[in-house]
């Protein structure tokens, strides 16, 4: 599976404009490179593919939150942790 941009911004090289990511069957990135070079595959107007990028921010405030709310679905659990 292709998937490209109008900018690919790879963790360990240049941002690619008109970049393509090619993902494996399991999901790893097989290729980065140019969609011209890869293909455009499915292509997003208007955005950014940040490959291998990990989302790893966190709230420590919440680690002093144990047992208020748990079980909750979320829009319960943040309102609870809104009101404390």
């Amino acid at each position: 599976m292709i998937v490209s941009a109008d900018w690919v911004l790879p963790i360990d090289a240049p941002p690619i404009r008109a970049g393509a990511v090619e993902l494996g069957a399991d999901g790893t990135i097989v290729a980065v490179g140019t969609a011209a070079e890869l293909g455009a595959g499915e292509r997003f107007e208007q955005a950014v593919i940040l490959p291998a990028f990990v989302n790893a921010h966190t709230h420590l405030e919440y680690a002093v939150y144990a047992g208020f709310g748990d079980g909750l679905s979320f829009g319960p659990w943040i309102q609870t942790h809104v009101e404390r």
